[in-house]
């Protein structure tokens, strides 16, 4: 009996999974070609022989040298335009990719002297030096990396109201402040079921979450508002600010006595600004296409590692060797239920990922919260 060969991938030459963007390659260099071009990536070359070769092994050294070999070797970005039903041929504005990054820290000068930042970061670094969950043993051994990240968002809510969720429209200083610290120490609860954070120092653990937590927090709140409000979330703009309390983003108002009227006011307007283009932007899309909590588990790592580059202090062969775990394990899933042609829910689900990032960008660089931010959300 004759068997044919099994192609290998152009690429990096691991064995084919099917043909992807017009060649032969397996998953992890078509999830890797369709990232660049979603989310309009721009890498330099390492200029260094060894770790430019995109073979099995190296292949996530380089990714500048990566993503050409896949032009070489024949990828189409128009296959990833027009895959399906979507196109993504809209260019990004570089200079939100080159917005400077500093280490953002929650200004928290205006509230009383009993709470300050450390007591945050007192909290949060806790969280990091605990080692828990436990990921090596136990039932969390036997899960893959997105599943491990499943299981946390399933502990983050495990709490969560539904019918009986109560409407804070008029916030203060006395409601926000442990409402500060719980969403904190929550994200932090979550980031450490995410199997690449766990494998970098402390330092480097401090500095992504710094730069990222509040948008993974407001990201997964989103998703979780279009779960109990439904088309609410975007029509009557309801929105779960934990899981115990929503608001009603029109009938919102601020309290902080410390803060003039006018201060307020110009909070108030930024604020509504920067949480309308979460709804317009983020939760109709969301809620059209009904993610599974698996879905949603990589939805919220890949806004995580597509800011990688600039969340920590140097680029990590760690993060792309991840994300192509996660993409394998998503492919999993997909096969479990019986989903074949999932092609064009990648694209949407990564062009929310991009839709998200802008607005990760332009809030990290002041364009929508700069007076917000002074008091601490």
């Amino acid at each position: 009996m004759n068997f044919e060969p099994v192609p290998k991938c152009k690429v990096c030459g691991s064995p084919s999974q099917g043909v992807h963007f017009g060649i032969h390659s397996c998953r992890a260099c078509a999830a890797f070609f369709r990232r660049v071009i979603v989310l309009d990536k721009d890498y330099v070359c390492l200029q260094d022989k060894q770790r430019c070769n995109p073979d099995k092994l190296q292949r996530s050294s380089c990714r500048s040298c990566r993503y050409q070999k896949c032009i070489k070797m024949g990828m189409t970005s128009d296959n990833v335009q027009f895959d399906r039903d979507l196109h993504s041929t809209d260019k990004r504005l570089r200079e939100n990719r080159k917005l400077k990054k500093s280490d953002t820290k929650i200004d928290l000068s205006m509230i009383s002297s009993e709470f300050k930042l450390s007591t945050i970061e007192t909290i949060v670094s806790k969280v990091f030096q605990s080692a828990h969950p436990i990921l090596e043993h136990g039932h969390s051994a036997f899960l893959s990396p997105l599943h491990k990240f499943v299981e946390g968002l399933c502990v983050l809510r495990k709490s969560q109201r539904t019918d009986n969720i109560k409407f804070e429209n008029s916030l203060s200083l006395d409601i926000l402040t442990p409402h500060w610290t719980s969403q904190a120490r929550n994200t932090a609860v979550l980031f450490m079921h995410f199997w690449m954070f766990r494998q970098i120092s402390f330092s480097e653990q401090c500095r992504m979450f710094r730069a990222i937590w509040q948008n993974v927090h407001r990201l997964e709140r989103i998703h979780m508002s279009t779960l109990i409000f439904g088309e609410k979330c975007f029509n009557e703009k309801k929105i779960t600010i934990s899981c115990e309390r929503a608001i009603q983003l029109d009938n919102l108002v601020f309290e902080f006595h410390e803060v003039s009227k006018i201060g307020l006011q110009t909070m108030l307007h930024d604020y509504k600004i920067f949480t309308h283009r979460f709804i317009t932007q983020i939760s109709k899309p969301l809620f059209k296409l009904k993610f599974s909590i698996e879905e949603v588990a990589y939805l919220i790592l890949c806004f995580i590692l597509s800011n990688g580059d600039t969340t920590l202090s140097k680029p990590l062969k760690i993060c792309d060797d991840f994300w192509d775990n996660i993409a394998s394990n998503l492919h999993d899933y997909y096969r479990k239920i019986g989903l074949v042609n999932y092609a064009s829910r990648i694209v949407k689900l990564m062009k929310i990922v991009d839709a998200m990032n802008r607005i990760h960008h332009e809030d990290q660089g002041g364009g929508f919260v700069d007076n917000f931010k002074k008091c601490g959300f």
